[in-house]
């Protein structure tokens, strides 16, 4: 008799959407998208039995950091991977990110245009701003808008229109307000008596063109941890929700 497996029914669980082309998680902070050096689990690990029946492995077609909550799609054919793969490349699909930042944004909204690059200090794989004709330089930009303003954080809507690594992160710390617990980019680890549990970025919205056909919009609830931080540190998720501007899914 086959013994059930804790970590796939803790990932069934995290399901928010399925379909026969795709099928979408509320992925948790701490787990990696994919396998890789040193990585136990994973994502793409946890979702193999549950292509069961299928003659092919469901397939990756964006990531999230590890340490980054929220919607992260898997493909369950080969035509939809294609199909979802150009669609991000091509940036036609939109991401729309929670960030709890620290300190006050005082524009409250705009859009970060700063190159990035990627380099290595302490045996540690990071990003670093640079000039646009610099080796290694790529082009990334970040619309942003404020939400939320309480105890030396604010609540920021972040919508990336690239793709870079750890390209929200080190835009955040490019407007003096880095992410709640990024200790890698100068986040803070406490907020007056309010611990950063891990750091403080969801991704809660993703749109854009299905693979069948028609529009994908897909979101992943606020995680209970953040929500509740944040309620204590005087921030009315409701409220600011209601504030996202529903251009941010189609900025330019």
């Amino acid at each position: 008799m086959t013994q059930p497996d804790p970590a796939h029914d803790r990932l069934r669980g995290l399901i928010v959407h399925q379909d026969p082309a795709l099928i979408a998680f509320n992925k948790p902070a701490g787990l990696a998208s994919q396998g890789g050096r040193g990585v136990t689990e994973s994502v793409e690990s946890l979702a193999a039995p549950l292509a069961r029946g299928s003659k092919r492995p469901l397939r990756l077609v964006h990531r999230l950091d590890r340490d980054t909550s929220g919607v992260i799609i898997l493909a369950r054919t080969q035509p939809a991977a294609a199909a979802l793969s150009a669609a991000f490349a091509e940036r036609r699909m939109r991401k729309l990110y929670l960030a709890l930042a620290c300190g006050d944004v005082a524009s409250t909204d705009g859009v970060i245009d700063q190159p990035l690059r990627k380099t290595a200090r302490a045996g540690l794989d990071l990003v670093e701003t640079c000039a646009a004709n610099a080796p290694g330089a790529q082009t990334a930009q970040t619309h942003y808008q404020v939400i939320g303003r309480s105890k030396g954080a604010t609540l920021l809507v972040l919508a990336p229109l690239t793709g870079r690594m750890h390209q929200l992160r080190v835009h955040a710390q490019i407007l003096g307000a880095p992410l709640f617990g990024d200790g890698k980019y100068g986040g803070l680890f406490a907020l007056g008596a309010e611990p950063a549990c891990r750091m403080h970025l969801h991704a809660f919205r993703l749109h854009g063109p299905h693979p069948s056909g028609g529009a994908l919009a897909l979101e992943a609830p606020v995680p209970e941890d953040l929500r509740q931080i944040w309620l204590r540190l005087g921030i009315d998720l409701a409220a600011a929700l209601s504030l996202t501007s529903s251009s941010l899914l189609g900025a330019p």
